[in-house]
């Protein structure tokens, strides 16, 4: 992209920010232009140079936006901590609604990610955050509805601090979240922390390829349950105490050799926790037509 691009202050529409190295297009270039609407991309962030250079973008001024992209190119070597600071200082405005952050290398998130001031977001994708050791409180958004997560693959452990931060009195984690997948982890061992009263209005739950997943948090309190799938995870060998929720309609298991066993109609021992759900699914097959 030309360098000057910053002198177009009253652009409204730029799918794409590239950003360039040395005489390149720098980060900075965006400073003015607070005119910019819609969705927006930013792409080759490793090629800004210190988070100085990313707070002088001011991309929080761009009220205009609601879906914002931070792209970094896959095939690089990763500075964990350049890019922590970086993305911190990238902060974005109050009014976004929809986020993405592919291929990012740090080794947490941003603290602004689970800010409940962004009362508008609705939709966040987190992809191929291939350093990312620990989650944010990110079950404090309010109206955050779908979550997706994929290839995260440092992390080892979902936990309480997923849905709090443990600060003060907490209310109900992800309030508004109606659909969460989380797929291809690889060393994700253990999700707890979760609490009767937590995710009220999710209705779709996705887990796949966790190979190292042992157990599921508690399903029977996801009140709002409907569809449930689980492929790829053959470590997990049972549904969790308390069954699964009496809201849910469809059930899918594929490539979990032991829980399609124990959730088998004729012998297993888990077939009481998922004999009221209208639809199952073992490996593609119908098992229950209530």
């Amino acid at each position: 992209m030309p360098p000057w691009m910053g002198n177009l202050i009253n652009l409204q529409t730029l799918p794409a920010f590239l950003v360039g190295k040395d005489d390149g297009c720098r980060i900075v270039e965006l400073k003015k232009m607070i005119n910019l609407t819609g969705a927006f991309c930013i792409s080759r962030i490793e090629n800004v140079s210190s988070f100085e250079e990313a707070m002088e973008a001011d991309l929080s001024s761009k009220k205009f936006l609601c879906r914002i992209q931070f792209r970094w190119t896959e095939t690089r070597v990763a500075d964990a901590r350049k890019e922590e600071q970086i993305l911190e200082c990238l902060r974005p405005p109050l009014g976004l609604e929809e986020l993405a952050l592919l291929c990012y290398g740090g080794s947490k998130l941003p603290s602004w990610i689970a800010d409940p001031c962004y009362n508008c977001m609705v939709d966040m994708t987190l992809h191929n955050c291939l350093n990312c050791e620990h989650l944010e409180p990110i079950g404090k958004l309010p109206c955050l509805q779908f979550l997706h997560m994929k290839e995260m693959c440092k992390l080892q452990r979902i936990d309480e601090r997923f849905c709090r931060d443990g600060k003060g009195q907490q209310s109900h984690a992800f309030p508004s979240l109606k659909e969460l997948t989380i797929e291809a982890m690889p060393k994700l061992e253990e999700w707890v922390g979760v609490q009767s009263g937590d995710f009220p209005c999710l209705q779709k739950l996705k887990v796949e390829h966790c190979p190292s997943l042992a157990s599921l948090p508690l399903l029977s309190c996801l009140y709002s349950l409907k569809h449930l799938e689980m492929n790829d995870c053959p470590v997990i060998s049972s549904l969790p105490d308390g069954g699964v929720s009496v809201s849910l309609e469809f059930l899918f298991i594929r490539d979990c050799s032991e829980l399609m066993k124990n959730c088998s109609k004729t012998e297993g021992k888990d077939w009481v926790k998922i004999a009221h759900v209208s639809n199952v699914f073992i490996d593609d097959e119908q098992l229950s037509f209530n």
